[in-house]
């Protein structure tokens, strides 16, 4: 498979890794990467190099290899690194025995984890507000096994991540209808066929990143002007929930026929958004609450998962250190914004999260005074280039 538009970022060489670890041949020519795999899984199971899988400091590879280490037939030990380590990855451990793995976490419900057993196909329940990682590995793991299985999902949050994972499986060949219950819009089943050979992509371009882009939306529309390229506005992916909320906001945006599009300085006025339909969302809006004309909320906090519950209340800590006005009542997250304001800048750290990172040094251009970010150069593990795009943002010429 060759994919092309490739942006070399800690979690695109995480990725890479694994696949290497799983015998694949990568040939990598800038942003173009060939990927060849020699996997037979019908006839030897997944095969892992040492039995040992490191997926990095990613949180979401660890989420989707665990139940793709059950194809293999010899205990898989899943490692990772940095701040992953810290992350409870142990979501869906009932539907993991059910289909007949054995899951061993060597420390609660952290990695490392050693995943062994025979998978079998079965029918499964899965509550979806802990995230869709781990049930798109579950679902891609299912269309291995001789048998047909069907995965019910009820208290979907973000739809989107789902509906991703799905049309890249169907790319490759992978083939799991799916129904909607006209009785609840957050509930699907996975009808999915045991026994698929998955089948290799002569090449296939890469979308521009919305997670990325989000963030310099919510800058462009606070101070500046920003052209971005590549972005597809038919996304499945998540964060481009982003351009609906600058659509709903009566923005100024301007698209462009060739797909260019560019966001300009607006009037924010206050808003409101749901943290479960997209809780990747949270950092740039908060950004962008914060010249909002008014008291901006983000509701639901106490849907989230334990993890993205802490995430939050770190990101609220720390812009609080440079002057944001954000306090929580209940479940809900609230900013007081003004379309003039200033914060006043300081010292803050970002403790190791590149997201955060991005999110207060972009707070730094509307700061009295200087932003020091203990830790920020983390942020090009996410974003490469994230800080020469910061330099000419305060021109308000960046495409």
């Amino acid at each position: 498979t060759t994919i092309y538009g490739v942006t070399h970022s800690a979690g695109v060489e995480s990725a890479l890794s694994v696949a290497r670890q799983l015998g694949a041949e990568i040939l990598s020519e800038g942003d173009k990467i060939t990927v060849t795999g020699h996997q037979d899984l019908q006839a030897r199971g997944l095969v892992v190099k040492n039995n040992i899988l490191s997926v990095g400091e990613s949180a979401l590879l660890a989420r989707y290899c665990i139940p793709l280490a059950g194809l293999s037939r010899r205990p898989v030990t899943i490692v990772g690194e940095g701040s992953l380590l810290a992350a409870e990855v142990d979501e869906y451990s009932d539907a993991l025995e059910k289909m007949g793995l054995k899951v061993e976490y060597t420390s609660g419900r952290f990695l490392p984890v050693t995943v062994s057993g025979n998978m079998d196909g079965t029918n499964l329940s899965l509550d979806g507000s802990f995230g869709p990682e781990m049930i798109s590995g579950i679902v891609l793991a299912l269309s291995q096994c001789a048998q047909p299985s069907e995965v019910y999902v009820h208290n979907e949050g973000s739809q989107l991540n789902l509906d991703l994972a799905a049309t890249i499986g169907s790319w490759f060949g992978m083939e799991d209808d799916m129904s909607f219950f006209e009785y609840d819009e957050f509930s699907r089943t996975f009808h999915v066929r045991g026994a698929q050979r998955l089948k290799p992509v002569g090449g296939m371009a890469l979308e521009g990143d919305w997670g990325c882009a989000a963030y310099l939306m919510a800058a462009a529309a606070m101070m500046g002007k920003v052209t971005f390229k590549g972005l597809n506005s038919e996304s499945e992916q998540a964060e481009s929930l982003m351009m609906d909320m600058l659509d709903d906001g009566g923005m100024d945006i301007f698209r462009e026929d060739n797909g260019d599009i560019t966001v300009h300085r607006s009037i924010i006025c206050p808003f409101s958004f749901v943290l479960a339909d997209m809780p990747g969302l949270l950092a740039p809006l908060m950004l962008m609450a914060l010249r909002a004309g008014g008291e901006s909320c983000l509701q639901g906090l106490s849907d989230l998962r334990k993890d993205e519950v802490e995430r939050a209340l770190l990101y609220i800590k720390e812009f609080r250190k440079i002057g944001a006005e954000i306090w929580l009542e209940g479940p809900d997250i609230f900013i007081q914004g003004d379309e003039k304001l200033e914060l006043k800048g300081g010292r803050c750290s970002c403790h190791g999260d590149p997201w955060l990172a991005i999110a207060l040094s972009l707070a730094g251009l509307i700061c009295r005074k200087s932003v020091k970010v203990e830790g920020a150069e983390c942020a090009e593990k996410v974003f490469p280039g994230f800080f020469g795009i910061l330099d000419s943002l305060r021109t308000e010429k960046v495409s």
